[in-house]
């Protein structure tokens, strides 16, 4: 990482905040109102809460998700086809995309 990230943050301000949210996903976790998806991540090995519908998430599993996951992504449209290219590094999409 450089001094800054996406010009805006520094790495200090960043690197609390992906610190605080890795926190926030293993003590609180996230809602998955699915039983099908529950099911999925219980067999993938995520702490879960069926009641509540909540999710947890380690540091492990976090680490393999990200040695497992591509490094390059393709977006298509609903016609299929590309409507932006994505480059290596950050980007924003905002809510509904």
């Amino acid at each position: 990482m450089g001094a800054m990230v996406a010009n805006y943050v520094s790495v200090s301000v960043a690197e609390m905040v992906h610190d605080r949210s890795l926190e926030i996903l293993g003590e609180v976790g996230f809602c998955v109102p699915d039983q099908d998806t529950l099911s999925r991540l219980a067999r993938a090995g995520f702490p879960l809460d069926r009641e509540s519908q909540m999710v947890r998430v380690t540091q492990e599993l976090l680490d393999e998700a990200m040695e497992r996951l591509p490094r390059d992504v393709v977006l298509y449209d609903r016609a299929g086809s590309v409507p932006a290219p994505f480059e290596r590094g950050s980007c924003f999409m905002g809510a509904g995309t």
